[in-house]
């Protein structure tokens, strides 16, 4: 008798394509954005933990808008 288990399966349940793309003049934005991320998590520490209290998109910011 074989006691073997049988060899697992994978099945493409969730296709999962990553895209890479550079945006002209995305370095300054980015920048930015990283910055504003820094200075609110600085002033925030459970920033990602409370993530829901608070629309991210909502802030007058050149990176984010």
């Amino acid at each position: 008798m074989d006691n073997r288990s049988p060899p697992a399966k994978f099945f493409k349940l969730w296709p999962t394509l990553l895209m890479h793309d550079q945006l002209p003049d995305a370095q300054t934005l980015n920048r930015l954005l990283a910055e504003e991320i820094e200075q609110r998590d600085t002033a925030k520490s459970d920033l990602t933990t409370a993530y829901r209290d608070r629309n991210f998109f909502e802030f007058e910011q050149p990176a984010i808008v």
